[in-house]
């Protein structure tokens, strides 16, 4: 993400902007950068069947006053991650690491949920604050354009266990609620539990 972006968010939120302007600007940048190093599918069937399913996800969550998109990034990276403001990713190492329907919903469902309570944001908040508080209290005189490396990892920001857990809860009530089998989300998890201790994931995938 740009230097621009990072001192604008930092500037938006300190200065109490909107904060479902803030989250849109987010969303966009993030995944027009997501989409230029990854690429998305060519298979229009493929690509249609991701959205369409996750539309059907979409219906039964809490949040539905903002645009969702789902898209499949091509790379073989087991991944799948929610931007801020609606826009979600499933990689094409994910879909062929998994063994239904029902996981791949539970899996978008989790990151629905993500989006519906507004994780991204708030991990945001909380790391540019810290960041800025730091320099400041440590008697640094920078301006807010210097701070541009803060926040830059946007994408590898950590949600906490609990916010975990909310997006496991929506996952089952997304999933269940569209017609699928919520238990699926505990067969993926589990063979990708074993995977990840066989060190063959990416960092990014961790």
């Amino acid at each position: 993400l740009s230097a621009a972006l990072c001192a604008t968010l930092c500037a938006a939120l300190l200065t109490g902007c909107n904060e479902d302007d803030v989250e849109r600007s987010m969303g966009k940048q993030t995944a027009a950068a997501v989409e230029k190093e990854y690429g998305t599918t060519r298979d229009p069937l493929l690509a249609e069947w991701v959205n369409v399913t996750g539309q059907r996800l979409v219906g039964q969550s809490f949040r539905q006053n903002i645009p969702y998109s789902f898209k499949v990034l091509n790379t073989d990276m087991v991944n799948a991650f929610a931007a801020p403001w609606g826009y979600i990713y499933v990689t094409r190492g994910m879909l062929d690491f998994a063994k239904s329907e029902d996981e791949v919903a539970f899996v978008m469902g989790h990151e629905i949920g993500h989006v519906a309570h507004r994780d991204s944001i708030k991990s945001v908040k909380k790391s540019l604050l810290f960041s800025l508080g730091s320099a400041l209290l440590a008697g640094k005189n920078r301006d807010l354009s210097d701070l541009s490396e803060v926040g830059s990892g946007l994408l590898l920001l950590h949600y906490s266990r609990e916010d975990e857990r909310d997006a496991d809860n929506a996952g089952a009530i997304h999933s269940y609620g569209a017609g699928f089998d919520p238990a699926g989300g505990e067969a993926f998890f589990t063979r990708l539990l074993t995977l990840e201790k066989g060190n063959r994931s990416s960092s990014l995938e961790h």
